[in-house]
């Protein structure tokens, strides 16, 4: 597991609309990491992202054999979760 810390950043607002319940469990958790509830949700997001990618080319690498079939197979999942995130909740 590789760990960073990212300074400077450019952020940008995003309104999102979540359960009451939700909002007070983002930031329960945040204050117990000593974060503000946004750096500890956009987090969640960063790991959430890079946990799929991981996944996505350790299932290419046991399966696949060439660059070609490994494009072919990247550009279908990438597909896949684009449809599966389009207005989704999670």
């Amino acid at each position: 597991m590789v760990t960073a810390i990212v300074t400077g950043m450019a952020t940008a607002n995003m309104t999102v609309s979540l359960d009451r319940a939700v909002i007070d469990m983002a930031k329960t958790q945040a204050a117990h990491h000593g974060m503000a509830a946004s750096a500890w949700v956009a987090k969640l997001i960063r790991d959430a992202a890079v946990a799929e990618a991981s996944r996505r080319y350790d299932e290419f690498n046991r399966t696949a054999i060439d660059a070609e079939a490994m494009t072919t197979w990247d550009r279908a999942a990438q597909e896949e979760q684009a449809r599966g995130l389009a207005g989704a909740e999670w």
